[in-house]
């Protein structure tokens, strides 16, 4: 995957703006989707996991994220408590 893309460039296909009274989640998504996947930080990426955005690309890149942090948690050093749960509900969809 190429993550200095984002998730528009990946999926060719860009989002209106979103309306003026909708929610800070909905912008947030809006505005997250935007931005190159690599430099989303873990609270990002699952809350676009959480709404079902983006997929295909960011599930591979939360795996290798937990991969890469699992020695860490288990020492009782970083630990995300939303990746991993994120992961887990959109793999059960």
């Amino acid at each position: 995957m190429e993550r200095d893309r984002s998730l528009e460039q990946l999926e060719g296909r860009r989002w209106p703006e979103p309306p003026e009274d909708t929610t800070a989640m909905v912008k947030n998504v809006h505005e997250l989707r935007r931005r190159p996947v690599g430099t989303l930080a873990p609270d990002e990426l699952a809350r676009l996991i959480g709404q079902d955005v983006g997929l295909p690309w960011l599930l591979s890149l939360a795996v290798k994220i937990l991969k890469d942090t699992a020695s860490k948690q288990a020492t009782g050093g970083w630990c995300d408590d939303e990746l991993l749960p994120a992961k887990r509900r959109a793999r059960a969809r």
